[in-house]
């Protein structure tokens, strides 16, 4: 078991590859929580997470499933990158208020390891990731694209088990998957 201060043995990655796809703790959480990780196996074949994502999931339910895992792979950066993102994350705080730290970090880390799409499921950070040209995607995006590319069968039950276990879609994006999916 990882603690706060261990460094996770069995997959430390440098990057000798650019991540194509990071995520930020919330998107994962919520997948972690109805046991459909497996979902972005399938659509991104390796999603990159910075530790502090495995710090920030200690008590979660995807913990587990992501230290299982051969495709969540720790995003460990270079001096360079480190220091590129740690300027960039200052920035992004200072242009976002409603950006909590580790959010800019995470966003900035993906950008400045070369990274093409975030995940997540906060509106401060898809703004954040946008304004330095990351390509958002939300959880609600995610099964959307399961379904367009035939993973998943339904939409419906997975939105409907992700709300009931507390994550956040509203009405509005609920129906418009619904219907984006018939």
């Amino acid at each position: 078991m990882l603690t706060k201060n261990s460094k996770p043995s069995r997959r430390l990655h440098s990057i000798a590859e650019t991540p194509e796809v990071v995520s930020n703790t919330m998107l994962l959480d919520g997948l972690g929580k109805i046991s459909k990780l497996w979902i972005l196996r399938e659509l991104y074949g390796k999603v990159y997470v910075p530790t502090i994502v495995l710090d920030e999931l200690r008590e979660s339910r995807a913990r587990g499933q992501i230290e299982e895992s051969d495709w969540i792979l720790v995003l460990m950066p270079n001096e360079s990158q480190l220091a590129a993102a740690k300027r960039m994350a200052h920035d992004l705080l200072e242009k976002f208020e409603e950006l909590d730290k580790e959010n800019a970090f995470i966003i900035a880390l993906a950008k400045a390891c070369g990274a093409k799409k975030f995940l997540t499921n906060d509106r401060a950070g898809v703004e954040a990731a946008r304004s330095i040209s990351l390509k958002p995607i939300w959880i609600s995006g995610i099964i959307l694209e399961a379904y367009q590319k035939h993973i998943i069968k339904n939409v419906k039950p997975i939105l409907d088990e992700l709300r009931t276990s507390g994550v956040w879609i509203s009405d509005q994006v609920y129906q418009r998957v619904l219907e984006k999916a018939k």
